[in-house]
């Protein structure tokens, strides 16, 4: 498993979570969360319970494992829109253009991963590109605070997921990366 955060001096503990029972199997099943933040919030809070051990020192990104979006973004059919995931909302930055300062917005508090959806993109595109293999690195780094998701930009891995996969690059670009360095306090806070 690559490291995406490895330029931006993050290494991830994939463990910890199920080797300190956070790694919760029993949240209650929602067949489509609707894109609407207080379902979306109330969905991702249900079992957010290592909150308390966030810190400076050591951060926490938490993601919950869903089916899939609204209706009208579950990719059925497959001409449908659809969202690989998606996170509470917060204030996000893509950084500064010419590297000034840039404030560092307290990003969201989890994410929902929609294994469906992820699936359905898997059958679209190359297998090799598997937008699965990019979503979580996507979807955290909304939680530390980036915004992405302009295809008009050329934003890496925090592109929105109507990339051309002959180009997409599934790294975080260097102003993305400014931020993940400059960060000090778990995601979210």
């Amino acid at each position: 498993m690559e490291n995406r955060f490895a330029d931006a001096y993050i290494m991830p503990s994939y463990y910890w979570a199920s080797e300190d029972e956070f790694n919760d199997t029993d949240a209650t099943f929602i067949l489509n969360v609707p894109d609407v933040d207080m379902d979306i919030t109330q969905a991702v809070n249900q079992k957010r319970n290592s909150i308390n051990l966030e810190s400076n020192e050591f951060w926490i990104a938490y993601l919950l494992f869903s089916y899939q979006g609204a209706l009208i973004e579950d990719l059925d059919p497959i001409s449908d829109a659809g969202n690989a995931g998606i996170g509470t909302a917060s204030l996000l930055t893509d950084g500064s253009i010419n590297g000034g300062p840039v404030s560092i917005p307290p990003g969201s508090v989890g994410s929902l991963i929609y294994l469906e959806i992820n699936r359905d993109f898997d059958l679209l595109y190359d297998e090799n590109v598997a937008v699965r293999k990019t979503t979580i690195p996507h979807e955290i780094g909304h939680q530390f605070g980036i915004k992405g998701d302009d295809d008009n930009q050329i934003f890496g891995i925090m592109n929105a997921y109507g990339f051309d996969v002959t180009t997409f690059n599934p790294w975080f670009v260097p102003r993305h990366i400014n931020i993940l360095r400059r960060r000090v306090s778990s995601p979210g806070q």
